[in-house]
């Protein structure tokens, strides 16, 4: 994830009307946003029905602040880095 030195914090949404990506949609660019980049390295894991009821396009645009500031968004068949 290209973490280094930094903590690495992680965000989880689920799926459906309570999850974080509905419920709390800034939450992830608030965070990128306040958090030292030096210090953290922000990842977002989307349920993949979550992700493929919204489309990559329109979950990407949902979180274009965070992603701009460095959150990562991994793909929901990544693996861990070898």
């Amino acid at each position: 994830m290209g973490t280094g030195a930094r903590t690495l914090l992680v965000l989880v949404s689920t799926w459906g009307p309570e999850s974080l990506i509905r419920q709390g949609p800034g939450l992830p660019a608030r965070l990128a946003a306040q958090l030292p980049h030096d210090e953290y390295q922000l990842v977002l894991v989307v349920h993949p029905n979550e992700r493929s009821l919204l489309g990559t396009y329109e979950l990407t645009e949902r979180l274009a602040p965070a992603l701009d500031v460095g959150m990562i968004l991994p793909d929901p068949h990544e693996g861990p880095p070898s």
